[in-house]
């Protein structure tokens, strides 16, 4: 967790019914352990044995969601139920605090860049709910398609007090079993963010080990890397402990030689931007999740393939719209492929790619030149939609 007025980085929360094994880190990754319990060695998605991929939906719990005890007190809390707003998040170009809720294009893309990290490194393919039924955390109905209407991985915002969390990640099953039930808890994998006053959040662009700001001109609210946060908080909600290794995207709370030991994105000095996961981050949750998923085999995981049903190594994406060119016959960019992008693909036949844009979008394999090939993929795309593509998921 990071914490107003220090520097204490985010903690994970197993859950009142947990079933986890605690021990002293060591130097390398940790996993929720389960030592054969259910068949889990240790706490994942999907099948049971290691390096086993999996699908997991995810959605944002609407606000009004009602918490548990599987999450308290952290989503008991006051009025116990979630909201969707950030109060207090930091813009360094206007030097302000605005609100912001969940569900805003900006801070979606956040989210949706943290579980890209992690599914562009391992077997995990992620899959947006844009509508969550917003039953309990922890409601026997609080399941994905087809049995309800909720992810896996729930995100929701909980005023967790003051002296709690920035924000909380529940390890994924059979983490909170059920006793004498076949129901494994829901609440698993649950990702909470602390929407106290006192909480602050923070997001600037920079490149990976830039200094941050710890906090706002003038003094103020300790100011959580929002990113940073979501992807430390994913990788528990995928199966990852924290570690003692330094510059892990998991390095957290881990007694090392008698003390706690030191996270360098979140010392005074060291506070950098942390948003690309290190070998240690990388190592364990391939462990649990082998490689990353690569359907058309070019060698570009899915997760951050803009063309994932074409190889495309070259991963040209002439107007930038995350669908790479061999993926995206949509050339008057209407969501669907008609018979007007064929008239604007005969206006630029046989044109250089180099000599226009719209010559460059037209250009679907990327040969350099709009061809009849071109016009080939285009009546194959007839009446479809652009994509698919990691960058829209």
């Amino acid at each position: 967790m990071q914490m107003p007025g220090n520097v204490l980085r985010k903690t994970a929360i197993a859950g009142a019914a947990a079933l986890l094994a605690w021990a002293p880190a060591v130097p390398a990754y940790n996993f929720y352990q389960q030592g054969g319990f259910l068949g889990y060695t240790f706490s994942k998605w999907g099948p049971p044995a290691l390096g086993t991929g999996a699908t997991v939906y995810w959605s944002i719990m609407p606000a009004g969601t009602p918490g548990a005890a599987y999450c308290a007190p952290g989503c008991t809390n006051g009025s116990g139920v979630s909201g969707l707003t950030l109060p207090n998040f930091y813009d360094w170009n206007t030097h302000a605090f605005r609100s912001v809720n969940l569900t805003d294009p900006e801070v979606l893309g956040y989210i949706r860049n943290a579980l890209r990290t992690w599914s562009a490194t391992t077997g995990v393919t992620f899959v947006y709910l844009p509508v969550d039924s917003g039953v309990p955390i922890n409601d026997p109905a609080a399941e994905p398609p087809p049995a309800g209407a909720t992810g896996q991985i729930r995100i929701g915002v909980f005023d967790m007090g003051d002296s709690g969390s920035a924000a909380a990640g529940y390890a994924p099953p059979p983490n909170g079993f059920i006793p004498n039930s076949s129901q494994l808890a829901t609440g698993a994998g649950d990702l909470i963010l602390n929407g106290n006053a006192v909480y602050a959040y923070q997001n600037p662009a920079g490149a990976e080990g830039s200094p941050l700001n710890s906090y706002p001109q003038g003094g103020g609210l300790f100011l959580n890397d929002f990113e940073g946060l979501i992807l430390h908080e994913l990788g528990h909600t995928l199966g990852l402990d924290h570690t003692a290794t330094p510059d892990a995207v998991m390095c957290g709370y881990t007694w090392v030689n008698g003390s706690f030991n030191d996270c360098t994105y979140y010392l005074p000095q060291t506070y950098v931007i942390n948003r690309q996961l290190s070998s240690d981050d990388a190592t364990g949750i391939q462990i649990l999740y082998g490689a990353p998923v690569d359907t058309d085999g070019d060698s570009v995981p899915d997760a951050i393939d803009n063309c994932s049903s074409v190889s495309n190594p070259a991963q040209v994406d002439a107007n930038g719209d995350g669908y790479g060119n061999n993926c995206d016959a949509d050339l008057n960019n209407s969501g669907q492929v008609t018979a007007a992008d064929y008239a604007i693909l005969r206006s630029v036949l046989n044109q250089s790619a180099a000599s226009s844009s719209t010559a460059a979008a037209a250009d679907l394999n990327a040969s350099g030149t709009v061809t009849a090939a071109d016009y080939a993929i285009l009546r194959s795309r007839i009446n479809t939609a652009p994509g698919p593509s990691g960058f829209h998921p």
